[in-house]
């Protein structure tokens, strides 16, 4: 049996195959997000650091969300451009709580 590319399939299969987990909000998410923050001020320098911010549905109490807690590093002028990226982190409320995700920068 041949599969379908991504590309080939309607939203109702990619759905299925790709499904929206929406969760309770969990009063862990701003410690993960704390916890987060810490790690990347120490990885990347609070003096090349504009401003980070909790964003996302994560960030409002109360609110239905996907259980990703997002961050957003604004870098300043003089890190802009040089390659800095992270590795996506999921921490999910029933399985890891805080020791759950990494930060990686490459």
């Amino acid at each position: 049996m041949m599969k379908k590319r991504l590309e080939e399939m309607s939203l109702e299969e990619l759905w299925r195959l790709f499904p929206v987990i929406l969760k309770e909000y969990d009063p862990a998410y701003p410690v993960w997000y704390e916890e987060e923050r810490s790690r990347i001020l120490k990885i990347v320098g609070k003096e090349n650091i504009f401003r980070i911010s909790h964003i996302g549905s994560t960030a409002v109490t109360g609110l239905l969300s996907k259980p990703t807690v997002d961050i957003l590093l604004e870098l300043t002028a003089g890190l802009r451009g040089l390659g800095l990226r992270a590795t996506e982190n999921r921490m999910d409320s029933d399985v890891g709580k805080s020791g759950a995700a990494q930060t990686r920068f490459q």
